[in-house]
């Protein structure tokens, strides 16, 4: 049974080796798209949301320097 196994495993890849390539390029398309895109501005209290945070953990790291930030409109906001 192991051989089948081993079989089966081995046609599996052979065949997914392809789909691997693609997701792998395609991954590295994003990121570079990603990254020639200007960073987003968001609210501390959206910034506290996506990183999982509370709104005064995320001020706390503005003030210590550990989040870029940006006044606008009197608004404080975060780079991510």
């Amino acid at each position: 049974m192991s051989s089948f196994e081993e079989t089966l495993g081995a046609l599996l890849d052979a065949k997914l080796a392809p789909l691997r390539a693609d997701v792998r390029a395609l991954a590295q398309a994003i990121e570079s798209m990603r990254r020639s895109l200007p960073p987003m501005l968001v609210p501390v209290r959206e910034a506290a949301q996506m990183l999982g945070l509370s709104e005064s953990t995320i001020r706390r790291q503005i003030k210590d320097h550990m989040l870029p930030t940006r006044r606008i409109l009197g608004d404080r906001c975060a780079w991510t």
